[in-house]
């Protein structure tokens, strides 16, 4: 009877979730459910005025904003060895 009451008080450890890496995806899905609800009003100016220009372009622009964010740091890491060798070159160079 311990035995299970140990094993059912211990804690549980879900899988880890990389929101970071979710978060494109999420903004993307969000504006997009946000101009579909607001599509719904009944006003016309709301429906063709408001929906198709403001939110649609607010939501497309989060997309690239968040994901830029999110990769700046791998690009960041990709080039620093390119700028190492280029520096190097240019101080070989500059010497006589």
């Amino acid at each position: 009877m311990n035995a299970a009451l140990t094993i059912a008080q211990a804690k549980v450890q879900g899988p880890s979730i990389d929101w970071a890496g979710l978060s494109p995806l999420i903004a993307l899905l969000g504006g997009a459910t946000i101009v579909l609800l607001l599509g719904l009003f009944r006003s016309r100016l709301v429906r063709e005025a408001l929906v198709p220009l403001v939110l649609t372009i607010l939501a497309l622009s989060l997309y690239p904003q968040i994901a830029l964010k999110k990769g700046e740091p791998t690009v960041v890491r990709s080039i620093g060895p390119a700028q190492q060798a280029a520096s190097a070159n240019e101080r070989a160079e500059a010497r006589p």
